[in-house]
């Protein structure tokens, strides 16, 4: 026994790298190595089939030590009901029921300070009133509330501190974040109250009177949620809020906002989705890249942390069977506590669906407390440190955000690749490769692409208690360039029952800035679109489409492709029906010509496929089926098939989409 006490290492030979790929090659038989077992991520990492040491020459120390653990995270409550009355509800239940602070996410025409009807987002905030209402019965004195209002949060905040003043409070002892991030807002709505050249003088001006408060707020923030929401992958993420970071401490330190202060007045908003070990990669490489950043810029060590918020991803969620949503959103959590987040906010499961009920915001709450009382997920530092894996995807990460960073540097900014749409193409490009892996779903969907339930119960919501004519005229309230201090004239106008449009107005210089915004996607849309359509159609015509399978033989012989197509078929919305299996052709086109369906897909094997096919087929078509299917890849028999009525074929890798679109057309339930 060796003295480790196990003799684990003298029972077992080494084995170098070299000799596992040369029996591994062995076992393919021919096959390639990189195309069978090596995969590509959407950043285009290459993933191996397995890692040692070697993976990673050294951890990489700077996103161990940078990452914050043993000590439980924030959880905050995304709030972004309409009504000042609903998101007191939400904040009443989000206190009693443990959670931390309140992330205030104003509706567009807030951010904007527009008055012009659109969908509604967010917290329609009018006036200092509907703080008041809104935040009724928060302890602001020792809650902290965070804003999410783009670059009207100038105005927002004094909307916020004349609500507080009016309810005895003073307005200095309010804490919190601001999270002004103009390129963000811009890179989100499109467009700026103001222009940039003034968005940052407000910024630089606002950020000196945080720090003097007497509880400081935190004015900067940096978020990746547009791009990541818009599709943009983590490597474009990483290079986006560096570059963003760096606009930002250019200009802030012409406003007497050094590098070094910075850091300590910024919150890094970054969105966390379902890829587990990247999105870890993520959280562990930001960090390394910050402190590189700001080395860069000669900040001191002890000035380089920064306060890291994990947002769950929007784009990941589905409006179908958005109870999954719910082990989604489990995973964003473990996401940001194991990546070192010091915040955490997560969406509730039916946020897809409308504004969420309380039932959502629960579980969303109680997703926390399971992880953090229950699991002791806090309790470990970088939990994920040594893992050759996550380490290698964090160390190629780094070098890549970095790369990604300097190109947008190099092509003269942030705000300059916004203005030419050279970001928003890069984004669309990556966002195209990732819809074509959800159409083949290569990319899956629980309850929406795999697994699907075509006839679950929908559930509905609704917006509350504000329509956008409702909003007040956005006629500036004090005219800026008379003014000697915007904050005071500012305050004075909420006292007075100004509006936040009409605040926002007067702040602006009149020239907002405007580009192609980015517009969200969520990723499971293209198939919920197609259950859409079917649940018209069930209206309309009192059934959903329906296809038969004609399963051919016993059930072993059957089984895995009727399984596969009764899956893929649900998927859009079709109702399926068949049988246990049909020993003759004649017996299939029977059933088929009882069941009352559009078409048909034969299910059976390979080998009994030349015979089958072409008889099944030909009758099915005779029969009255609209469209033939077969299960499986065709090969050689392609054209002789598809001459005996064969329309598709569908088999692991088709566009699942394009398929089950052609034969909706065909059936014109689609357009």
């Amino acid at each position: 026994m060796s003295k480790d006490g196990l003799g684990i290492r003298d029972d077992f030979s080494s084995v170098s790298d070299g000799e596992w790929r040369e029996r591994v090659e062995k076992d393919l038989k021919g096959g390639s190595f990189e195309k069978r077992l090596v995969g590509r991520t959407f950043e285009g990492i290459a993933v191996q089939p397995l890692y040692g040491p070697d993976a990673q020459e050294e951890p990489l120390s700077e996103a161990r030590n940078l990452t914050s653990g043993g000590g439980a995270w924030q959880s905050w409550l995304f709030c972004g009901h309409a009504s000042a009355s609903e998101c007191r509800k939400a904040i009443v239940e989000h206190e009693k029921g443990g959670g931390d602070s309140v992330l205030l996410h104003m509706d567009r025409s807030v951010r904007t300070g527009s008055t012009a009807r659109a969908p509604v987002d967010g917290f329609v905030a009018r006036n200092a009133a509907d703080f008041v209402e809104a935040l009724a019965d928060v302890s602001l004195a020792e809650k902290e509330v965070i804003l999410e209002a783009g670059m009207a949060a100038p105005a927002v905040v004094t909307a916020l501190a004349a609500a507080a003043e009016k309810s005895g409070l003073d307005p200095g002892q309010i804490g919190g974040a601001l999270n002004m991030d103009p390129l963000g807002a811009l890179a989100a709505d499109g467009v700026l109250p103001s222009s940039l050249v003034r968005c940052y003088d407000l910024m630089g001006g606002l950020g000196r009177r945080c720090v003097r408060q007497t509880r400081p707020l935190t004015p900067f923030g940096v978020s990746s949620a547009p791009y990541h929401e818009a599709g943009a992958n983590a490597v474009q993420e990483l290079g986006v809020v560096l570059a963003t970071a760096i606009a930002y401490m250019r200009e802030m330190e012409e406003r007497r906002h050094s590098p070094d202060d910075f850091s300590g007045r910024t919150i890094v908003t970054l969105s966390v989705g379902r890829d587990m070990f990247m999105e870890i990669a993520k959280l562990r490489a930001f960090r390394a890249l910050w402190s590189r950043m700001l080395e860069a810029c000669d900040v001191a060590p002890a000035n380089r942390e920064v306060f890291v918020h994990a947002r769950a991803s929007r784009r990941t969620k589905t409006a179908r069977d958005p109870w999954v949503n719910m082990l989604r959103g489990t995973t964003d959590c473990v996401v940001g506590a194991i990546g070192g987040a010091q915040a955490i906010s997560l969406s509730s499961f039916d946020e897809p669906v409308g504004e969420p009920e309380e039932m959502g915001r629960r579980v969303a709450r109680n997703t926390h407390h399971l992880l953090m009382r229950e699991s002791g997920l806090h309790r470990v530092m970088d939990a994920a440190g040594g893992s050759w894996y996550v380490e290698h995807l964090t160390s190629e990460l780094v070098d890549a955000g970095w790369a990604f960073m300097q190109e947008i540097e190099s092509r003269g900014g942030m705000a300059a690749v916004l203005g030419s749409g050279w970001l928003a193409e890069r984004i669309m490009e990556t966002g195209g490769v990732r819809a074509k892996a959800v159409a083949k779903r290569k990319e899956a969907f629980t309850g929406v692409s795999e697994f699907p339930k075509v006839d679950e119960k929908v559930i509905e919501r609704h917006r509350h208690g504000v329509e956008c004519d409702e909003i007040p005229s956005s006629e500036p309230a004090f005219a800026f360039e008379t003014v000697k201090d915007w904050l005071s004239a500012s305050m004075q106008a909420f006292v007075d029952g100004a509006s936040v449009a009409s605040v926002t107005v007067a702040l602006s210089d009149g020239a907002g800035a405007r580009v192609d915004a980015l517009e969200p996607v969520r990723d499971a849309a293209p198939y919920e679109e197609l259950r859409d359509a079917s649940d018209r159609q069930l209206a309309k015509a009192g059934r959903r489409p329906r296809v038969f399978l004609a399963n051919m033989g016993p059930i072993p012989q059957h089984r895995a492709r009727a399984m596969f197509s009764d899956n893929l078929f649900q998927a859009g919305g079709f109702e399926v029906s068949g049988g246990d299996g049909f020993p003759t052709p004649k017996e299939a086109v029977d059933a088929f010509r009882t069941a009352v369906c559009d078409g048909a897909v034969i299910c059976s094997t390979d080998a009994t496929y030349p015979e089958l096919v072409p008889t099944v087929a030909a009758g099915l078509k005779e029969a009255g089926a609209r469209f033939v299917v077969v299960a499986g890849r065709p090969g050689q028999h392609e054209a002789a098939w598809r001459e005996a009525g064969v329309d598709v074929f569908i088999h692991l890798g088709c566009d699942v989409l394009g398929v089950l679109r052609n034969l909706l057309g065909r059936l014109e339930v689609i357009g």
